[in-house]
């Protein structure tokens, strides 16, 4: 039999096998296939077989959480009514990837993802009524879960008002479960710029944002001027709505939240300029706040000392703007007046344009002390515009070890590293040129340390 031929013969049998199916097909009812086919995509609606669930408080949701074993490839649903329209948040803690809620109103499913934040369970209900919660597992295994649905524009289970001075206490508290919201109202106005620093005692995630009555999210991502903290926006009333995620040892979750003032801030403690060679500023009590006064515009190191440890620190103006991020050392001032770091620790702050503190020494062997960890010594130079210059420490010797950079009369670094290692500084700007000498190490940030400085340009050898 040819090709052609057995072609026909196969074509012919699989017409005869089909045929009978096809006849079969033809006699079920109308659409029914159809219906078989969207029985498993359509949502469950409001009816007696969803259990109800109330609507969960804010701090612990107590009764009003649903849970349930929902089965591998399967659901199971909860009424739940809403008493006005507005956001509320549907929170889900499960054990797999493959389980998510979903919210209908009818037959139609709410759209309840924020694409600005990449999060689901935001859902804005458009009326106050009866909805169904889904929880779906499309996964092959078994899961425990537990659901709740918090209203964010009620008030039910806020705490008390707070003020947002840098000298209250923190506040205290513990999260019942990951599933529930914790809310705190604070004082504000108008373009007040506040900070939030949300965090558990133990090791932990957590989740926070700034609202008003509405309880969605008032503040951007991120600031385009990458400025800190949240300018408020609207009228109020302003709160923090927060969440527990994760805690080591599970829940419930101690935390601590502290809401500030960064702009016009108040209970912040004045510290002074520093000068060179003096010790840095503790207060006490500690406060998380500090307010220096620069006596002019110009450069300035802003630094924290805390274990032996000197570290940069970012500056913000009165406006609660950053100046500069603590990347950003030393920091340039624009204009003289108040200026605000945050750090529990003690501070040191230099004006690098001046002379307060500094030695005025000679040329070749040079011992001094860092009495005080985080110190920063000022060695006034017998050097005139122009000349080359070497900086070289002792060799074989205990820490401190002794780092140096070199200034001009107006504070701008000139020479540091390799160039004074290898002779090749070169004394730009303007005179008397001043030497900076400081340690960062934390095992030895204090006692005694050698150099030798010398000119390197011919004009006096070495």
């Amino acid at each position: 039999m040819s090709d052609h031929l057995c072609t026909r013969a196969r074509s012919a049998a699989y017409t005869v096998f089909l045929l009978p199916l096809l006849i079969l097909g033809s006699l079920l009812p109308t659409g029914a296939a159809q219906a078989s086919e969207a029985a498993a995509a359509t949502p469950a609606t409001v009816s007696d077989d969803c259990a109800a669930l109330p609507l969960a408080p804010f701090g612990d949701p107590g009764s009003a959480v649903g849970r349930a074993t929902v089965p591998a490839n399967g659901s199971v649903c909860y009424t739940v009514t809403a008493e006005e329209g507005g956001l509320h948040r549907v929170l889900l803690d499960d054990q797999h990837n493959d389980t998510h809620a979903q919210l209908f109103d009818g037959d139609t499913e709410l759209d309840c993802y924020d694409n600005e934040w990449g999060a689901a369970g935001w859902c804005p209900v458009p009326r106050a009524g009866s909805y169904t919660l889904k929880v779906v597992n499309t996964g092959w295994q078994p899961d425990e879960t537990a659901v709740t649905v918090v209203p964010l524009g009620s008030t039910t289970g806020c705490e008390e008002e707070t003020g947002t001075s840098w000298d209250l206490d923190p506040l205290t508290g513990s999260a019942a479960s990951p599933v529930a919201v914790l809310c705190r109202p604070f004082t504000g106005k108008n373009g007040e710029r506040i900070t939030v620093d949300f965090r558990t005692t133990k090791y932990g995630s957590t989740e926070y944002w700034i609202t008003d009555g509405t309880g969605a999210r008032i503040c951007p991502r991120s600031n385009e001027d990458g400025s800190k903290g949240c300018l408020l926006p609207g009228d109020g009333p302003y709160r923090v709505l927060a969440r527990v995620t994760e805690v080591e040892g599970g829940f419930p979750g101690a935390y601590t939240l502290k809401i500030r003032r960064l702009s016009d801030p108040a209970g912040c403690a004045k510290v002074p300029v520093n000068a060179y060679g003096s010790a840095p500023t503790s207060v006490d009590p500690a406060t998380g706040c500090k307010i220096f006064t620069a006596p002019a515009a110009g450069s300035y190191a802003v630094h924290q000392v805390a274990s032996g440890s000197r570290t940069a620190l970012a500056v913000y103006d009165q406006a609660g703007k950053t100046v500069c991020a603590d990347s950003q050392s030393p920091c340039r001032v624009p204009a003289a007046g108040d200026y605000t770091v945050l750090t529990d620790h003690a501070t040191l702050i230099l004006d690098r344009a001046s002379s307060d503190g500094c030695e005025s020494i000679e040329l070749g062997s040079h011992q001094g002390t860092f009495a005080t960890a985080g110190e920063i010594d000022c060695l006034t130079l017998p050097l005139p515009e122009g000349a080359r210059m070497a900086a070289l420490k002792a060799l074989g010797v205990s820490a401190p070890r002794p780092d140096v950079v070199v200034l001009d009369a107006d504070g701008t670094q000139r020479c540091s590293g390799s160039a004074l290692a290898e002779g090749t500084c070169a004394l730009t700007g303007k005179a008397p040129f001043r030497a900076l000498v400081s340690t960062a190490s934390e095992s030895q940030p204090t006692g005694a340390y050698n150099l030798a400085l010398y000119r390197t340009d011919g004009a006096s050898g070495c």
